[in-house]
């Protein structure tokens, strides 16, 4: 092309976007639909055809961050007394993904004290402790931790209530665990067989319980290979 016609045809299209600036918002709303389109895109792509390549990647990521994520347990655990934490996440019963319906809660990783006896790994559903998710997550925007004495919960959940029971716990601490983008992820939980044995008041385990909970959604989001970005965050 000309250099004389494409400078004339650059301009034209200067003024015209100069006398039409709803054109330019338009047009800019294009590209980034577009680019965002795009990104997406390849995010589907990578989870819907993985390779050995990115499978070891993520392989490897995940044992990084389970180690950091028992180590803060340990961690927990010792500086409250307590004679269990542990991760219970939300599935619908193979994966946790935004946009599927929780229908079940399993325990994904625990510490314990030495001689007290493993929790249960088997998932379990999510209706059994309905109660205590309402009061976790009455404000979606902002959920809070819960903490209950076993002997004093009613018989609104006496499916969890009795699990509790059977496993020796006489307190609980509960604390929500969210994605980056604010999805519910799970629970982080610390049980005491004999509340006695507790080391720190009710407001500082639940603000040492708050600070792993979110190192923990941390560890989660960065080896979960289902996760994809909200659309205005893909640049």
């Amino acid at each position: 092309m000309n250099p004389l016609t494409f400078l004339s045809s650059f301009n034209t299209l200067i003024d015209h976007l100069k006398n039409n600036p709803r054109h330019v918002f338009v047009a800019v709303a294009l590209l980034l639909f577009g680019y965002a389109l795009f990104s997406i895109g390849g995010q589907v792509s990578a989870l819907a055809d993985p390779t050995p390549a990115g499978e070891a990647i993520g392989f490897q990521k995940a044992i990084a961050a389970n180690q950091e994520i028992n180590s803060d347990l340990e961690n927990l655990r010792k500086n409250t007394g307590a004679s269990r934490v542990l991760i219970r996440q939300f599935s619908n019963g193979k994966r946790n993904l935004a946009g599927f319906p929780f229908n079940f809660i399993t325990t994904t990783h625990y510490v314990v004290k030495a001689g007290v006896s493993f929790p249960s790994i088997n998932p379990f559903p999510l209706t059994s402790m309905n109660p205590s998710l309402e009061r976790m997550w009455v404000d979606y925007r902002n959920p809070k931790c819960i903490v209950d004495s076993v002997k004093d919960m009613g018989d609104d959940e006496p499916i969890y209530r009795d699990y509790l029971r059977q496993h020796g716990v006489e307190k609980l601490v509960a604390c929500p665990i969210v994605s980056l983008q604010s999805y519910p992820v799970g629970l982080i939980g610390i049980g005491f067989i004999d509340a006695n044995d507790q080391t720190l008041s009710d407001e500082e385990m639940v603000a040492r319980t708050q600070v792993v909970a979110v190192r923990v959604a941390g560890y989660l989001g960065s080896i979960s290979n289902a996760e994809i970005k909200p659309w205005w965050k893909v640049w």
